[in-house]
């Protein structure tokens, strides 16, 4: 993502606010890249699939090609919110 960003004008297009308050944005640079959206794909961040599908097709691919954190052994990244839940 540095390699990426660096020295770049990021353009943030806010979406909405969510139940916690939090802004929810998407973040593109001056080309029109989805910082998220390449972050998804490259297996490095999941997709929030409980609040939108636009990224669950990156997310899918990168799984399946076992592309970044889905490398790990144990088939990749925990589900934030449900280790959240399981760690109160």
């Amino acid at each position: 993502m540095r390699q990426l960003a660096e020295g770049q004008i990021l353009h943030v297009e806010p979406i909405e606010i969510d139940r916690y308050n939090r802004i929810v944005a998407r973040v593109y640079l001056d080309n029109g890249i989805d910082l998220s959206q390449v972050m998804v794909a490259g297996g490095y961040a999941r997709a929030a699939t409980t609040f939108t599908q636009a990224y669950a097709d990156d997310q899918h691919q990168a799984r399946r090609a076992g592309r970044g954190l889905w490398a790990q052994p144990g088939g990749g990244i925990a589900d934030p919110a449900g280790w959240r839940r399981a760690t109160r």
